[in-house]
């Protein structure tokens, strides 16, 4: 009977050893889920990347949260249209030649785009999920941007880029076809009409925004009858500026095109071009160039007894550089009471200058409002998602990626480091802002007396 009373003591004692052992690990279980949920995980960067520092993350958080300015694109705009996320991370990727002739531009994209992910990751991701991006390197090819695309709509919710004109062309086909919101740098309006809603730029086109601020220079300025136009062909969105231009001065009452003189980025003669400028007889010169450029060749107009009234600068020229090269340079009087075309808002100009700062090592000088647009594309995105309460579900990918391109291709005011943005019909609407160069900072610029 012992034997029997042993035999069953031992079979107790193991069967509550295993129960316990079982409760032991489900606590441990739930006790690390809930911890490892709330830790606040570093955000990893891909090779090349940057990591966002403090203050960055911290302007970009105040700049971007959802109760600064409204961003209530298409019909929903609540948390609770959607369900709690299921998304492990965000996955965010871009077409992107970061080899090639379009090496550049493409690079300034991927950077841009992956500066934004690195703030957003620093500030607890998108609704507590953390993003990464994947960049697809297109050498500028159109035929592997659309291969690439076709591939990455398949489990994606967005796509960015690419940066370049051809392969977005080919690029944003797929992304229709796919039904799947493409965010490039800027198609036309006509592509976008006809692909609507998926196709959305993240640029504002170069030649409307300079034509709203020449517009808005000449009612300042009515005694202005004759304009010449200086420009450095190498900037990105110079050569659309300058046929924007010819398109309004084309249509203008009162207002004629004097010449167009092409100028080398820094390497060139300022007297030499003045002086080609001044044989125009324009009455006024707008000059998009760098800010290096802007100064020598507007110092150069006012050695000439050109009136600081009679020159505008262009939108390249609008960085916080230009005092500083002013300054080094013996130049700083020169360029008091210059205007200047931007589309930076002035209040915000200081953190404007630490997304420059940040940008110095990555980008080129050049590419930089190329990197600022899919910067706001990644905030643009967190936006849309936080608004329509985006769940990443594998299974509502198609349902959830038309409600996110529906949101994003119109939108109200949206805050950023340069000022504020709207997306109108899939087009990137910023109105720029006319400033004048006054006690070496921009100021508002106001008619003159």
């Amino acid at each position: 009977m012992w034997h029997h009373f042993r035999h069953l003591s031992i079979k107790g004692l193991l069967l509550f050893a295993g129960l316990a052992a079982v409760a032991v690990a489900a606590v441990l279980i739930t006790l690390f889920f809930l911890l490892g949920f709330s830790k606040e995980l570093p955000a990893e960067s891909p090779d090349g990347g940057f990591a966002a520092s403090g203050d960055a993350a911290a302007f970009a958080d105040s700049l971007f949260a959802s109760g600064n300015g409204s961003a209530s694109g298409g019909t929903e705009s609540a948390l609770t249209q959607g369900g709690d996320p299921v998304a492990v991370e965000w996955t965010f990727p871009i077409l992107s030649a970061v080899t090639g002739t379009d090496g550049d531009s493409g690079v300034a994209a991927a950077w841009g785009l992956d500066y934004g992910i690195q703030q957003i990751n620093e500030t607890g991701g998108i609704r507590g999920v953390f993003v990464k991006s994947v960049v697809k390197d297109t050498s500028g090819s159109a035929t592997k941007a659309e291969a690439e695309m076709t591939s990455l709509a398949q489990n994606s919710l967005v796509v960015f880029g690419p940066a370049g004109e051809q392969e977005f062309d080919a690029a944003h086909r797929a992304a229709a076809e796919e039904r799947i919101a493409n965010i490039g740098y800027v198609a036309s309006e006509s592509v976008i009409g006809e692909f609507a809603p998926f196709i959305i730029s993240c640029s504002a086109e170069p030649g409307k925004d300079a034509q709203a601020a020449l517009t808005d220079w000449f009612a300042q300025n009515p005694n202005v009858t004759s304009l010449c136009v200086l420009y450095d062909p190498s900037l990105p969105s110079a050569a659309d500026r300058l046929g924007g231009v010819r398109t309004l001065l084309a249509g203008a009452d009162g207002v004629s095109l004097a010449g167009v003189i092409e100028i080398g980025n820094t390497a060139f003669n300022a007297a030499s071009v003045a002086e080609t400028a001044l044989d125009t007889d324009a009455d006024a010169y707008y000059i998009e160039a760098g800010g290096e450029s802007f100064v020598r060749l507007v110092a150069q107009l006012r050695n000439d007894n050109v009136p600081a009234e009679q020159i505008l600068g262009g939108a390249s020229a609008a960085s916080a550089s230009l005092f500083d090269y002013a300054e080094s340079s013996g130049m700083s009087e020169d360029i008091e009471g210059v205007s200047i075309w931007s589309l930076s808002d002035p209040a915000k100009m200081q953190t404007w200058q630490v997304f420059e700062k940040a940008s110095e090592t990555h980008v080129d000088a050049a590419q930089l409002e190329i990197a600022a647009d899919y910067y706001e594309a990644a905030f643009l995105v967190k936006l849309a998602i936080e608004a329509l309460g985006i769940t990443g579900d594998p299974m509502l990918v198609g349902q959830e990626r038309e409600r996110l391109a529906t949101w994003l291709y119109n939108t109200d005011e949206i805050s950023s480091p340069r000022g504020t943005f709207r997306i109108e019909n899939g087009e990137k609407v910023i109105h720029p802002r006319l400033l004048r160069i006054e006690n070496g900072a921009f100021a508002d610029s106001k008619s003159p007396a």
